[in-house]
């Protein structure tokens, strides 16, 4: 097993939650956390914010049948039995955010996991695998809290255990700025104009939500290396959304810009290249219908990218894949 594998699994299934503004701010229990509740905990100088339903996505079969006919499902089910963690009954919500590298070129991560857990069980697991694969895990104090950190790559990730309901993960600098903002040393999210407003536009009531501020720094980069990428310059923000309903998959994608000719561009190119997979993907029909439910417009507020995914044919495709993959491993 890899390394990043393991841990990944371990600190993966403990993700979001939280409440406060203003006074000191106290974790919701599990099981009672609403959105803003976690909202309410992320650092003000986040670039971008994401948030993922877990309870109800892991009430739908699909997903847990994939989970549980994955090639890692034994880890799966080890870490239940260990940890006393179902994440089908005892993970609820997890809200992340980022933030923009500073000078340092340092880019602060951190999710907050709303969920039912035994510290104590959950420590001891995770210490166990990090000892098998050769990790070496430090603790570092912060407002009176420990920090479990792990270094790979030269890289520091780490969790903290906020309380009996509530973990934080990501990297060091991540987890303390929302230390931080749970003692009201540093203001949260809704402080951030820019990113309170695309909150505000952004439908929190689907499976997974999130909100991007774009970079203009970045897009100016990568526009420079590639021509085609021209158009997305005028790109400021993306809102995303991911739900499930009536056995379908929906998917609504909002680039947000303001300069229409451009918008239109952009959209006649994302529609060239989704024309130009669907002929290369004749040999796999299933490839083809999947590319069709991709909708592409634009306005003069940015371009919408939108699809309606049976969950049908996404059960076709996934078995087309795992055809193929036995193949190759013949």
């Amino acid at each position: 097993m890899k390394k990043h594998i393991a841990l990944g699994l371990s600190i993966s299934l403990i993700l979001f939650s939280f409440l406060s503004c203003g006074k000191k701010a106290t974790a919701p229990k599990a099981g009672t956390a609403k959105p803003i509740d976690m909202l309410n905990l992320l650092p003000v100088d986040s670039q971008g914010v994401f948030f993922a339903d877990i309870h109800t996505m892991m009430s739908i079969e699909t997903i847990n049948k994939s989970l549980e006919d994955h090639k890692e499902s034994n880890m799966y089910f080890e870490f239940i039995e260990k940890t006393g963690v179902d994440p089908k009954e005892d993970i609820f919500f997890i809200a992340a955010s980022i933030t923009s590298k500073d000078q340092d070129s340092i880019q602060k991560a951190a999710a907050v996991i709303n969920l039912k857990y035994d510290k104590d069980s959950l420590l001891g697991y995770i210490k166990d695998k990090s000892e098998e694969d050769g990790l070496q895990i430090t603790e570092v104090d912060h407002n009176g809290v420990t920090i479990y950190t792990m270094e790979e790559d030269g890289k520091q990730t780490g969790f903290a255990f906020l309380d009996s309901s509530n973990i934080i993960a990501g990297n060091l600098e991540g987890i303390q700025s929302v230390l931080d903002v749970v003692n009201n040393q540093q203001d949260n999210i809704f402080k951030n104009e820019e990113l309170s407003i695309l909150l505000e536009e952004t439908n929190k009531d689907t499976l997974f939500w999130g909100t991007l501020l774009i970079p203009q720094e970045a897009v100016e980069e990568a526009a420079s290396q590639n021509p085609m990428l021209q158009n997305l310059k005028s790109v400021r923000a993306v809102i995303m959304n991911f739900d499930y309903k009536n056995q379908s998959i929906l998917i609504d994608v909002n680039l947000k810009s303001s300069d229409p000719e451009k918008n239109e561009q952009l959209a006649n190119a994302l529609n060239g290249i989704k024309s130009f997979a669907s002929m290369t993907a004749q040999e796999k029909p299933e490839l083809g219908e999947l590319l069709n439910k991709i909708q592409v417009t634009s306005g003069e507020e940015g371009i919408k990218v939108t699809a309606d995914i049976p969950e049908e044919l996404i059960k076709k495709i996934s078995e087309l894949t795992k055809a193929e993959t036995a193949e190759t491993e013949k």
